[in-house]
């Protein structure tokens, strides 16, 4: 199996890694990126040919995709979703659902209060 390594975001924010051969996906609303992250999904469940493990997205549209949608797109083991900041700074979601994930596997919120 071959798979790869995908970011999701404005240009701006997203052009630096494909340096790192990080494949890039243009993207500036919550709606289109959650196309692209339904169809990488089903290229997974396929076994198609492009097939990515990691999903790095950026901060401002996964903080706009509704809860419903995303508990559907992040259920499964691949691909990770893993918001990143964009080039304004963190909004601080990704550390609240990490923060939450936490306190959810230990039982308590071992961060402390926010």
């Amino acid at each position: 199996m071959n798979f790869k390594i995908a970011i999701i975001g404005p240009k701006d924010a997203i052009i630096g890694f494909t340096a790192l051969g990080v494949v890039p996906f243009e993207c500036y609303n919550a709606d289109d990126a959650l196309e692209i992250l339904k169809k990488m999904r089903s290229d997974i469940i396929e076994e198609n040919e492009d097939r990515f493990a990691i999903v790095l997205i950026n901060e401002d549209l996964i903080k706009d995709i509704s809860q419903d949608e995303y508990k559907k797109i992040t259920k499964e083991a691949l691909p990770a979703i893993i918001s990143v900041p964009g080039i304004q700074g963190g909004t601080g979601f990704g550390a609240e659902k990490v923060r939450r994930m936490v306190e959810q596997a230990v039982g308590s919120d071992i961060f402390g209060e926010k």
